[in-house]
């Protein structure tokens, strides 16, 4: 039963990260026309997620281990 919530978590991460590439890729048709309003956004999201995630994998490992 510990691997269910970590394949939970694995899936939720997998859809965050598809619609982060979704806002990456809307980011960068911005930026091509000189729009640079979601510069702080993705900053932050991209940061966020990383330290989540991260944070969230490690605990994972830690649990199986």
């Amino acid at each position: 039963m510990k691997l269910l919530p970590l394949l939970a978590i694995s899936m939720a991460m997998k859809f965050t990260s598809l619609d982060l590439w979704n806002k990456y890729y809307d980011f960068i048709d911005n930026m091509k026309k000189d729009n640079f309003d979601s510069v702080e956004l993705m900053h932050h999201l991209s940061a966020g997620y990383k330290s989540l995630f991260t944070q969230r994998t490690m605990d994972g490992l830690m649990m199986i281990r």
